[in-house]
């Protein structure tokens, strides 16, 4: 425990020491664009415009970062030497991945933290409120980003960072569009195996669906974080989901991680 602890808190470091302060000093500028510009082009319809851009600034920015830092983070270990030190001390392969998950994600949950701050902020000088409805968009974007590091981490096991980039963003579109994929489905093909099968396979992929919602129809409403967001217990089941589903990918990562020769 004591190692995996050791190498997520160095991963942590050195990804904050990187990244993040970048992303966000990003993130304000547009967040400033879109409280200052849009808001006064809206036509009174300031509090919707500007909840809509922090929500998606948050959902992508999150999503993008965690796919970017996930690429590179078993290949530079590997270039680096790192990784046939830190083998070499009393930690599996397996706590190793383990520690590399923990501690980017902890760096999402800072990031995603922060932005919220920050439209927070925003809304209050605007006076749009939508604080709660921020709060658990943020928890959706953490927890979509555990997913994407997971998948960035399986594909880091066994091919090239451009690969794993090219699969992992692959992923991420699919994810978003699976119910659009399963209706076009539905409506350009008969009932068949071939057409079970791919639904089947589109309900195995993440649904990446669930952790952006705003602006789609939900159980037959649709869902707005400048109106009816989704509730803590919808925030609450999703977020069970990406853990479980993180759990299986981890597992395939580790099988293929040992599986892979370092010499």
């Amino acid at each position: 425990m004591n190692a995996l602890l050791a190498v997520a808190l160095n991963t942590y470091r050195e990804a904050i020491r990187n990244r993040v302060l970048y992303v966000l000093a990003l993130f304000a500028t547009l967040l400033l664009f879109a409280g200052g510009f849009l808001t006064q082009v809206s036509f009174n319809h300031e509090k919707r415009v500007y909840l809509d851009s922090a929500a998606a600034l948050i959902d992508l920015f999150s999503a993008f970062l965690a796919m970017g830092t996930g690429v590179n983070l078993i290949y530079k270990e590997l270039q680096n030497k790192t990784v046939y030190l830190i083998l070499t001390k009393p930690i599996s392969r397996t706590r190793f991945l383990a520690g590399k998950l923990l501690g980017l994600w902890a760096v999402m949950w800072v990031l995603t933290i922060s932005m919220g701050i920050l439209a927070a902020g925003g809304s209050a000088i605007l006076g749009v409120g939508g604080l709660a409805a921020l709060s658990r968009q943020v928890v959706l974007s953490s927890f979509q980003a555990l997913v994407l590091l997971s998948i960035s981490l399986l594909f880091s096991s066994f091919t090239t960072p451009v690969l794993t980039g090219a699969f992992t963003f692959g992923m991420f579109l699919i994810g978003r569009f699976v119910p659009d994929l399963h209706a076009i489905l539905h409506r350009k093909f008969q009932p068949d195996l071939a057409r079970d099968t791919a639904d089947r396979l589109l309900d195995m992929l993440p649904q990446l669906h669930l952790f952006a919602v705003s602006g789609h129809e939900l159980q037959g409403r649709y869902v707005s974080i400048a109106a009816d967001f989704v509730s803590w217990r919808y925030v609450g089941i999703t977020s069970v989901y990406s853990l479980l589903y993180v759990l299986l990918v981890m597992a395939l990562a580790s099988w293929m991680f040992r599986r892979r020769d370092l010499v």
